[in-house]
C-alpha cells in the first residue's frame, strides 16, 4: 500500500502530482505499471524517466519525493511505502 503526505497544501484532486499518486497506486510491488508510460508522462508532467526512476526508488525504499510546479508555485508531495 503506498500512501501520500503532501507537505505545502491540501491535496488537489485535479493536481498533477496527485493524479501521479493514483497512478503509483496501480503499480505493484515489484515496480511494474499497469498504466501506461506515456500517459503517466502526460498527467504528471514528468517524462517517463522519472516515473520509472521514481518508482525504483519507492521499491527500494520507504519513501521518494514528487514535486509539482504550476507556473511559480510548487508543491512538495512525499510518497510513503507502507507495510
Amino acid at each position: 500500500m503506498i500512501s501520500l503526505v503532501k507537505f505545502k497544501q491540501l491535496a488537489c484532486l485535479r493536481s498533477p502530482a496527485f493524479k501521479l499518486y493514483s497512478y503509483l497506486l496501480l503499480a505493484s510491488e515489484n515496480g511494474v505499471l499497469t498504466a501506461p508510460q506515456r500517459e503517466l508522462s502526460k498527467e504528471a508532467h514528468m517524462s517517463t524517466g522519472s516515473i520509472t526512476y521514481a518508482i525504483g526508488l519507492l521499491v527500494k525504499s520507504e519513501f521518494i519525493k514528487v514535486e509539482s510546479r504550476r507556473g511559480r508555485i510548487a508543491s512538495t508531495y512525499v510518497l510513503l511505502k507502507e507495510n
